[in-house]
């Protein structure tokens, strides 16, 4: 009997639903099923059923390994909370992890603020992908991780800040600028775009609805950061498409136009996440503080 298995199996029944268990636990659907065929077999009896409509319940059998994965669950809780009661005690250290472009643009005002107001605690700025946030706020290697909310798991304790729109930059003189923007004439050009990812899917949202039209998506080039996109767009290179907030459009060259696609496309928010067994302390919330969010 693995921890994983006995998670898996806690949110199956907790939800009632494989597909909900799958998204809480970060794992497949298949993977859930697996899961609970290997805590069947190894028990040697069943452990839930469907019943009604689909919902997911446990036998008997399954009830009591459910409390005993719920007690397991509020211990690990109970544990990470000392540990990170002593870890405060010893060091006072904030470790945020957000990509270049939030990092750079969006958050630099805000870390000054908190460096001004609480100098006893050492700061630690990581620049990575989205991917590489969600996997170290999960492992706690960071406190606390910034990003596009709809592209972070669910199970992540998720809080709103910014709003995040779809807009098109390119050079003044492209071609694009000379007829209505629509998803045709997006087709026509050769795209920009930030590299997809398991937790980037910024240039899947265009790809995809294209495709629902029959439009092709010519990708010329990717890279990593809006910078970078938007530098290769002014030299004329293509048409850049991405999710920008208000500050990250502050100081274009001014031979770049941009073209706000919130009719064409949901806008999303950048927003702080962190580990939902977590415990913030008292600097975790004197940053989202001075972010002028609540929690």
């Amino acid at each position: 009997m693995q921890w994983h298995q006995l998670t898996g199996f806690y949110n199956l029944i907790r939800l009632g639903s494989f597909t909900k268990a799958a998204e809480a636990c970060y794992r497949t659907q298949s993977a859930v099923t697996q899961q609970l065929q290997a805590l069947e077999s190894e028990l040697d009896c069943k452990l839930a059923i469907r019943i009604g409509r689909g919902k997911i319940v446990a036998t008997d059998e399954g009830q009591e390994l459910f409390q005993f994965a719920e007690k397991m669950l509020r211990e690990q809780k109970s544990v990470v909370e000392r540990i990170h009661s002593i870890r405060d005690k010893s060091e006072r250290t904030l470790i945020i992890a957000a990509p270049t472009d939030t990092m750079s643009k969006i958050l630099s005002p805000y870390v000054k603020k908190f460096w001004q107001a609480r100098p006893d605690v050492k700061l630690k700025m990581i620049e990575c992908s989205l991917d590489e946030v969600v996997a170290g706020i999960r492992t706690q290697k960071f406190d606390l991780g910034f990003g596009l909310l709809a592209q972070v798991p669910t199970d992540l304790t998720q809080v709103r800040w910014l709003p995040m729109h779809h807009y098109i930059i390119a050079h003044k003189d492209h071609d694009i600028w000379r007829a209505p923007i629509d998803l045709l004439a997006i087709s026509k050009c050769d795209l920009i775009l930030p590299p997809c990812s398991e937790f980037a899917q910024t240039g899947y949202v265009l790809s995809s609805a294209l495709s629902k039209k029959g439009l092709p998506c010519n990708i010329v080039m990717e890279a990593s950061s809006n910078d970078r996109c938007i530098d290769y767009a002014c030299s004329g290179m293509g048409v850049f498409f991405g999710l920008c907030s208000e500050e990250m459009l502050e100081h274009l060259p001014e031979d770049v136009l941009v073209k706000d696609l919130q009719s064409l496309f949901r806008s999303d928010n950048v927003g702080v996440f962190y580990e939902s067994i977590r415990k913030l302390r008292v600097h975790d919330k004197y940053f989202i503080d001075i972010l002028n969010i609540e929690i």
